[in-house]
């Protein structure tokens, strides 16, 4: 990266280490964004054929791929003092060179393992500038770019911005949520669907509706938003178009309620990670609420984590949800495990990560593989990984940082 503006951009992203980690994946997207306008559509996306074939190579000939032979993969960006560009690492390998064209005024935002005929590839989607002023969601592979919009024939004013709002994985397939505004300056919400073989469609959401979450599961593609009040805080569900109901948040002695993600525990229970303020002392802290979509009913525990911790992201283990997070200059790591016990208690229990007792840790993301629980994150500012609660140390190359976005297997 090499222009001013990307700098700026870069420098945003680096500063994000010192701040909260529950909202990074949100921050990194806003900074990368934040430069351009509004979006605007023509016309309402329309649901593409499924049965397509996967994404081609724009520019002609055959479409080339990274192949998945390593056991992790982690995305994130390396600083040698300010300047900062885009890595991948394989297991603890980097590799600098990870595309054929200049991903300047790119902004990815997690790996796709792509899975076709049994051949496994590493995809990217993210964010592309496509002019001065505006950027569309777009589809990473080794040898090419696809803005999804072009792909499905979705016909947004060059001069306007799409915004990327949220995306989560399920079933080894991408979900995309983005937002736009129509020439008649309603507001639009949608999401993209990208299939293992690379198939993409687009599936439109309500109009005039605020979504801040997706989140999939076996019963459907669930999209929420939020409404806070001094003690409360209203979320509202919907699966797909369909409103299932707004659910009211709150709990003795907490105020300022607000959610930062969410997950589907199982196929009828929504998890959602909130921070809060504790009256009685006026310091913030965090709560586990669950909602029971067919019985309505609401759960909301303090978790009691320490007053400093910065949360990040949740993800799913079976009924089990998994979060991630640190506390500033903290010389440990760990993750923890939420849920209720077999008699329906609930459960809170701290894991612990390796660490050697004299470094500084942070925490980026977690990811189930099935087989193993990959935690990313940095170790004293050298990128790491835990397998299992085992530390792996990754190469850093020319690098004197480096800070982990997203990390697949």
């Amino acid at each position: 990266m090499t222009t001013s503006l990307t700098a700026i951009i870069r420098y945003a992203t680096l500063g994000l280490t010192i701040i909260q980690k529950k909202n990074m994946k949100r921050l990194v997207t806003c900074a990368m964004l934040s430069i351009f306008l509004l979006s605007a559509c023509t016309k309402n996306p329309i649901p593409a054929d499924p049965k397509e074939e996967p994404i081609p190579n724009p520019n002609g000939g055959s479409e080339e791929t990274i192949p998945a032979t390593a056991d992790i993969y982690i995305i994130g960006e390396k600083y040698t003092g300010y300047q900062g560009s885009y890595a991948l690492w394989a297991e603890g390998t980097i590799k600098e060179s990870f595309t054929d064209y200049s991903l300047e005024g790119a902004g990815l935002e997690s790996i796709f393992i792509q899975e076709n005929s049994g051949k496994k590839t590493v995809h990217f989607f993210g964010s592309k500038s496509v002019s001065q002023n505006a950027s569309r969601i777009t589809y990473f592979n080794k040898k090419n770019y696809v803005t999804l919009s072009d792909k499905l024939n979705i016909p947004i004013i060059s001069s306007w911005n799409e915004a990327f709002i949220a995306h989560t994985t399920f079933n080894k397939e991408a979900y995309l949520m983005a937002a736009s505004t129509l020439t008649d300056l309603s507001d639009k919400r949608y999401y993209y669907k990208i299939d293992r073989a690379g198939n993409p469609t687009v599936h439109e959401l309500l109009r005039n509706k605020a979504y801040e979450f997706i989140a999939v599961g076996s019963s459907g593609v669930f999209v929420s938003h939020y409404e806070a009040k001094l003690f409360w805080t209203d979320i509202s569900v919907y699966r797909e178009n369909n409103f299932l109901n707004t659910y009211r948040v709150e709990l003795q002695d907490f105020s300022y309620l607000t959610p930062h993600d969410m997950v589907m525990v199982n196929d009828h229970i929504a998890g959602f990670i909130c921070s809060a303020r504790y009256d009685p002392t006026s310091i913030t802290g965090y709560l586990y609420v669950t909602v029971d979509l067919n019985t309505k009913v609401v759960q909301s525990h303090r978790l009691g984590l320490p007053v400093d911790f910065h949360a990040g992201n949740l993800t799913v283990k079976g009924n089990i949800v998994l979060l991630y997070g640190y506390v500033n200059n903290d010389k440990t790591a760990y993750y923890y495990q939420i849920g209720y016990s077999t008699s329906g208690l609930f459960v809170i229990q701290k894991v612990p990560l390796e660490a050697n007792g004299t470094s500084v840790y942070t925490t980026s993301d977690i990811y189930d593989s099935g087989a193993s629980i990959y935690v990313s994150g940095n170790e004293d500012n050298n990128p790491v990984y835990w397998k299992d609660g085992k530390i792996v140390r990754m190469q850093v190359a020319s690098s004197t940082k480096a800070i982990l976005h997203d990390i697949r297997n």
